[in-house]
């Protein structure tokens, strides 16, 4: 069980869940006695978090959705849910994170993780590219508390190179390297080759399989 605020501070929501149900309430940060109000009950299976954001509740759920997707609606209380970002085959839909005139989420899909922005104001959503690398773990963070930033913090890794975090504008598509992991006994990235392969399963399907090796690996079979 949890408690935290909602994206635009307007709520808390209290969350409860273990590995395959969640239940969550709400209450406003105006209630001098507060009275948490579920938004919908328990069910066996279906995992679900909403906040809030200038007049909308966004809704990550997994409900008819197996790898999720994102709903919202304008009244908590009556919970008419339209798609904001809807389910794909085979895509595991994340969460989103808000700025004043961004909206930033995560997708994973080929077991490899991608990040996408849009601008609230063209409506443009595209994805985040800020490494030459393509097969990479990707992560992003807020840089401060106030909403109305271009800023933000974009950290990778990727099996030949170390943790990297780049203070990037989201606007200009500017970025500065702010840390980098160093390794004590030394490395260079540029020494290693990185592949990725699909290989056939029993039942046909592919497999990605990524492949790490130091550029003077003999491929011998």
């Amino acid at each position: 069980v949890s408690i935290g605020q909602s994206s635009d501070e307007k709520y808390f929501f209290i969350s409860t869940s273990d590995h395959n149900t969640s239940e969550q309430y709400y209450f406003s940060i105006n209630e001098k006695k507060p009275q948490p109000k579920l938004i919908e009950k328990r069910k066996k299976g279906i995992i679900y978090s909403v906040t809030s954001w200038h007049e909308y509740f966004y809704c990550h759920t997994n409900e008819n959705a197996e790898d999720f997707k994102i709903e919202r609606c304008n009244d908590i209380t009556n919970q008419n849910w339209e798609i904001y970002i809807a389910p794909k085959d085979e895509v595991l839909i994340g969460g989103l994170i808000f700025l004043e005139k961004w909206i930033i989420r995560s997708e994973k899909s080929n077991a490899l993780g991608k990040l996408f922005v849009k601008n609230n104001e063209t409506g443009i959503e595209e994805e985040l590219i800020f490494s030459d690398e393509k097969i990479i773990v990707p992560g992003i963070s807020l840089i401060q508390k106030d909403k109305n930033t271009d800023l933000v913090y974009l950290s990778y890794s990727s099996p030949k190179t170390p943790g990297k975090t780049y203070l990037f504008n989201l606007k200009t598509k500017e970025k500065k390297l702010v840390k980098e992991q160093e390794i004590p006994s030394g490395h260079n990235p540029d020494d290693y080759i990185v592949e990725r392969l699909e290989c056939a399963s029993h039942d046909g399907r592919l497999v990605p399989i990524t492949i790490t090796r130091h550029k003077k690996t003999k491929i011998d079979g």
